[in-house]
């Protein structure tokens, strides 16, 4: 028996299928918007498949015809997209993506709504452009609806995905009509130039591990402190578990980005003398965990360091304390970029080298190293903490 749910803007049928001795999920998209108008066709839809599919099983030919919700020339055009989507797409996000961006650019274009020659005489690659930077469509927010700017970044990442989906449609054009692809050959603009990255002052970051402790226990205290002093991903250090962490060797041993691995140093004595008190408790499933002993889900660590760095009135994300540690390293001048490349696990030193830009950027002291290293610094921190972070502290100077 097939089922329906929404994920990325539609619903989605998934059922269970034999593949040799093993049962395995399937999954395609109906191409019907996760709306509640949209759920009772998605339903309809789930019925009259899995009547078919009795029926077949029976030898009996089909009788519910599992056709496009749409008619014209754009339902034809959106089930080849969507057929691509489904098959020539493995990995679920980037499934995912194509169909949040397909039902934007149903919102903004409407080709439901026009016929086919008005489609090709329209500047549609223009039209969808200037919609996105000014916001549309908007995003359900409390209180309304929000429309939000895209940044450039994230423009030319959409044409990219919408050039991809309409060159299957070109490339069956005896069946859409589509001699050209609208986002084809787009210009937007040259080469972007990177942000850099934010980083807070060993100041407030003292007092961010303290707010995280008050609000939240001695664990999440804990976590804090290693999301800085391991500079890890969120994703990297709620799965970490005892045997990634040797104490002989002093190392943390992460499984990052494409399951690469990196040995990194325990930078700071106190962590250390927690680890070696936590672990024998710990020795099996992750080491921050909820009392079932799951880990910790991304969106609850999310939401405590929004809510602790509200309270401070500041922004910090643990994301940001990766940036900051790495920031530091190198304005302290203990640390090469080739070491903070291979502490933080990039793999280009182009990556690792923007921080050095940030130290010039953001008013750090550059090549003039810091009084003491930064886990010696934040320890006097931690011991003697300003409840009001000072306007220089906010800022990132010393």
């Amino acid at each position: 028996m097939a089922w329906i749910k929404p994920e990325g803007g539609y619903f989605w049928l998934f059922e269970k299928v034999k593949v040799g001795d093993k049962w395995k999920t399937r999954s395609q998209t109906t191409g019907i918007p996760s709306t509640p108008q949209g759920k009772l066709a998605a339903e309809k839809f789930c019925a009259d498949y899995n009547m078919d599919k009795a029926l077949v099983k029976k030898g009996l030919p089909p009788v519910n015809k599992i056709a496009a919700q749409q008619t014209g020339w754009w339902a034809t055009t959106k089930d080849v997209i969507l057929r691509h989507i489904n098959v020539d797409m493995p990995v679920a996000s980037t499934r995912i993506k194509s169909l949040i961006v397909l039902r934007d650019f149903e919102t903004i274009i409407r080709p439901q709504d026009m016929t086919l020659q008005e489609f090709k005489t329209m500047s549609v690659a223009d039209r969808y452009k200037e919609a996105r930077l000014m916001g549309l469509p908007g995003r359900p927010r409390k209180g309304g609806v929000a429309q939000r700017p895209v940044s450039r970044a994230t423009l030319r990442v959409e044409m990219s995905y919408l050039s991809t989906l309409f060159k299957k449609a070109v490339e069956m054009s005896d069946r859409t009509g589509l001699e050209k692809n609208p986002f084809f050959g787009m210009k937007l603009w040259g080469r972007l130039e990177r942000r850099l990255p934010k980083y807070l002052p060993l100041e407030t970051i003292a007092m961010m591990i303290q707010e995280c402790g008050e609000r939240y226990g001695e664990d999440f205290r804990m976590m804090a402190e290693f999301f800085f002093f391991s500079g890890g991903r969120l994703g990297e250090v709620r799965l970490i578990s005892a045997p990634d962490i040797n104490l002989k060797m002093n190392t943390i041993t992460f499984f990052g980005k494409g399951s690469k691995e990196r040995t990194i140093p325990i930078l700071w004595q106190p962590l250390r003398e927690k680890l070696l008190a936590l672990l024998p408790q710990r020795k099996a499933g992750p080491l921050f965990r909820r009392t079932d002993g799951s880990p910790l889900p991304v969106r609850t660590i999310q939401s405590r360091f929004e809510s602790a760095s509200k309270a401070l009135g500041i922004h910090c994300h643990p994301h940001k304390m990766r940036h900051s540690i790495a920031t530091h390293l190198l304005a302290s001048g203990k640390a090469s970029v080739a070491d903070v490349q291979q502490f933080l696990g990039h793999e280009s030193l182009a990556t690792t080298g923007i921080y050095t830009h940030a130290i010039k950027g953001q008013g750090m002291v550059g090549a003039v190293p810091l009084p003491m290293p930064p886990q010696v610094m934040l320890e006097a921190a931690l011991q003697a903490p300003s409840k009001t972070p000072s306007k220089g502290a906010l800022q990132g100077d010393f």
